[in-house]
């Protein structure tokens, strides 16, 4: 029970309030369902809806518009390159694009030994990013991030395929299944797995590393 709550407060801090799945979810479910039902400005239309009232919401209740922008901000490429090329293939085209982007810095980053996961972790919770190169906790994020590096690649192959072929309603469905369940999976495998190497490494916690703590180590009980 304490490790289930431990990962719903890691993902909390990955992705803030929960309700901005909403704007990551539900205008791809929509186009996907109204596509070949109506007509390509429409299912647009509809498919904006979800972010529209989201937005609304959050300025009536002051809310912070941070997580709102970044999930909306990739939609609204979508949106533009649909209705510019006027196929629903280019509505997908910019999430097949992001996961290129995102091999191609995953395998940069493990060739500089500066891997991915661990910037992306130095971003979040602002541990010392120096404590992310040592050699007893840089491995832990080279292994984490190589992972992240097949599940993109994974991704990107059979989106290319529909996307190539036209096949829109199942690049849809694809689009959605390996979209926020497969991160939230993708991130709980490496949160545990991570934690995993970490302490088999034998490194030093994020405080035992800012106080200078001489060997042995406790390790880093919490975090990845």
């Amino acid at each position: 029970m304490q490790k289930f709550s431990e990962l719903i407060g890691q993902l909390k801090l990955v992705f803030g309030n929960f309700t901005s799945i909403i704007e990551v979810i539900l205008p791809v479910l929509i186009f996907t369902i109204l596509q070949g039902q109506t007509t390509l400005e429409w299912a647009l239309f509809f498919a904006g809806i979800p972010v529209l009232i989201l937005l609304i919401y959050r300025l009536v209740n002051k809310q912070s518009l941070l997580y709102l922008v970044m999930g909306s901000s990739g939609l609204l490429i979508s949106f533009v390159v649909a209705w510019v090329s006027g196929t629903t293939e280019g509505f997908f085209l910019p999430s097949i694009l992001t996961d290129l982007i995102i091999v191609v810095i995953c395998l940069i980053s493990l060739i500089i030994k500066k891997p991915f996961v661990a910037l992306s972790s130095h971003l979040t919770r602002k541990w010392p990013l120096d404590w992310y190169w040592h050699d007893t906790v840089r491995p832990a994020y080279a292994r984490i991030t190589m992972i992240w590096l097949v599940y993109f690649i994974l991704r990107i192959f059979p989106q290319w395929i529909l996307f190539s072929q036209g096949d829109t309603k199942r690049l849809g469905w694809l689009n959605i299944l390996t979209g926020f369940p497969g991160l939230v999976v993708l991130l709980i495998g490496s949160y545990l797995y991570g934690q995993f190497l970490l302490k088999r490494l034998n490194g030093p916690s994020v405080e035992e590393f800012k106080q200078k703590t001489p060997p042995p180590w406790e390790g880093q009980k919490s975090g990845f």
